[in-house]
């Protein structure tokens, strides 16, 4: 599932960003997994450690059928770990990546 993955973080341009501080969250429903993936800039500062964390207790949450619930929680604790090591710059700030969920075959 990982390199599924990992192909989907490519193909959205998730590493494309200047700072490498992009984040996707891969969810495959049909084989009820999650993954967890953070570009290199953000990864360098938190370990892969909060991404399998991420991904644990989504995948509990949906296990609970709290789907909404879940991922409010784990945008919410991607977005602190990123306000913490990439504070936002009024001055520059654009949205670097697309917000839409892109509901690509491979997370079937």
């Amino acid at each position: 599932m990982r390199r599924t993955a990992e192909r989907a973080f490519a193909r959205l341009g998730v590493g494309e960003t200047r700072a490498k501080n992009g984040v996707l969250i891969f969810v495959a429903p049909a084989r009820r997994r999650v993954v967890v993936l953070g570009d290199e800039g953000i990864d360098a500062q938190v370990g892969p450690w909060l991404w399998d964390a991420v991904a644990d207790a989504l995948g509990d949450a949906f296990c609970d059928g709290r789907y909404t619930d879940g991922l409010i929680a784990a945008i919410e604790t991607i977005g602190e770990a990123l306000a913490i090591h990439f504070p936002a710059d009024p001055s520059d700030n654009p949205n670097e990546l697309p917000d839409a969920v892109d509901l690509g075959a491979e997370s079937r």
